[in-house]
């Protein structure tokens, strides 16, 4: 079960909306890409494309692809079994098959050196995601007793709901389901590690990848948003924000894990933004140019240096492995704990400069303080904030022997990023073919910036 995926994902799709009575014809909804799936023997697997598909159509096309690559690593997994098992149909599955399924994933070795098994956790999700599948395809065949909670059904479940965000859902459970495991926290990347990363990163022979890299790290620390929020950062969105007076410009970030298409404004250093756009003007620009034209430019800052295409958030996180395993950190690096350690430190701050003591009286202040709710989830892209408690913790167990205070958290600049850019540009000027008079242009332009920068780092 831990070969090959059985399935791939098929770009620039179109799913059936509704039919308008005004225009008299079938309105479509487009999604970039959709997995498509099919058994180890390459035939199509009906009843999964078609789970996607309804999953797809009830958010109205706006399920990410991160969401849709989960439940589709999740129920890979069953039609595996079910193949390997010789069960003809997912129908013929029973309380005991489904059990036997569940005790396979449990012990079923899922590293290269056959030593790890799954957490229980793990195989809960995963046995989760498959009930919900199991309970569509009983819809999808209009089986009347193949899933439910009584002795009369062929699969018998517990249906547990839950409350969240004032709107009750349910999930499945079933007896086969281990016991929970204690969840293994991740916690936000340390300074150690983030600085491991970004010299390694520093080190690629190539001029323009390098630069590339470093903005990518850049984004991750100095925006706080996910992965794939970075890759949709665009060339007009930068070029906004440069132009702003603001001590720190706002810069906007599509927000995802939103079923409407949502978009935030969060406060960034300038030098930040002179980085990206010496990055976009000096390299990005050649790229587009050699590869797919300037006429075909999509948009967005990040692209492929060998195709001219957006990254995908795949790539960045092979990236993010590439260079954790390059430097021997052994699974420390992941793009999401630098969101982690974004959120937490933007805590500390808030703590430090209002002086609130315990935990519980900031969570109070969160509720009660309309403005403050606005400032975190414009920062985080959180519609919950239920979901900053884990951040509040960990900002007060990082304050718990700090001694200190912050003047202003919004307009900080971190004398580092100053550097950085002053080490980037030195690197850019002395390995580019620009022209003399080029060169000095971009030294005039991003002295501007660091001036402007430098006169609010406090003394």
């Amino acid at each position: 079960m831990k070969n090959s995926m059985l399935y791939k994902n098929i770009k620039g799709i179109e799913l059936y909306d509704y039919y308008s009575p005004l225009t008299k014809k079938i309105q479509y909804f487009h999604i970039e890409s959709a997995p498509y799936f099919f058994y180890p023997n390459n035939k199509p697997c009906f009843e999964a494309n078609s789970y996607i598909i309804n999953k797809i159509s009830r958010s109205a096309g706006k399920i990410n692809h991160g969401t849709l690559k989960i439940y589709s690593n999740h129920i890979s997994h069953l039609i595996r079994y079910i193949y390997i098992n010789k069960i003809q149909s997912f129908t013929d599955l029973n309380n005991e098959t489904f059990s036997n399924f569940i005790k396979f994933l449990q012990f079923e070795k899922i590293d290269s050196s056959d030593l790890f098994l799954r957490t229980n956790n793990q195989v809960i999700v995963i046995g989760r995601q498959c009930l919900d599948f199991l309970r569509f395809v009983g819809e999808l065949y209009n089986l009347e007793y193949f899933i439910g909670e009584s002795e009369a059904y062929s699969i018998l479940v517990k249906v547990k709901k839950h409350l969240r965000k004032n709107k009750f859902s349910s999930s499945f459970s079933h007896s086969s389901f281990p016991l929970p495991s204690n969840k293994q926290k991740r916690y936000p990347i340390s300074n150690d590690v983030a600085s491991k990363i970004y010299k390694h990163v520093t080190k690629n022979p190539n001029i323009g990848l390098r630069i590339r890299n470093t903005c990518l790290i850049d984004s991750l620390e100095q925006t706080g948003a996910r992965r794939q929020e970075i890759l949709l950062i665009r060339v007009e969105d930068v070029r906004l924000a440069l132009q702003s007076e603001l001590i720190c410009p706002m810069l906007r970030l599509r927000t995802l894990k939103t079923r409407k298409e949502l978009f935030r404004v969060i406060p960034v250093p300038k030098t930040y933004l002179q980085n990206l756009s010496l990055y976009i003007r000096r390299i990005r620009k050649k790229i587009i140019e050699k590869t797919i034209g300037l006429n075909n430019d999509h948009g967005y800052v990040f692209i492929s240096h060998s195709t001219g295409k957006s990254l995908s958030p795949d790539t960045f996180t092979t990236y993010m492995h590439k260079w954790a395993s390059e430097i021997n950190l052994n699974g420390q690096a992941f793009a999401h704990l630098y969101r982690h350690r974004f959120i937490t430190e933007k805590f500390k701050c808030l703590i430090l400069e209002h002086q609130i003591n315990n935990p519980d009286t900031f969570r109070q202040m969160l509720i009660n303080t309309h403005k403050f709710q606005q400032i975190i989830q414009q920062w985080t892209g959180h519609s919950s904030l239920e979901s900053l408690n884990v951040y509040i913790n960990l900002a007060y167990s990082d304050l718990s022997n700090i001694d200190q205070t912050i003047e202003n958290v919004i307009s900080k600049v971190d004398l580092a990023l100053i550097t950085e850019k002053i080490n980037i540009l030195t690197d850019f000027i002395n390995h580019s073919d620009l022209s003399t008079e080029e060169k000095v242009s971009e030294i005039a332009f991003s002295l501007q910036t660091l001036a402007s920068d430098l006169k609010h780092i406090k003394k």
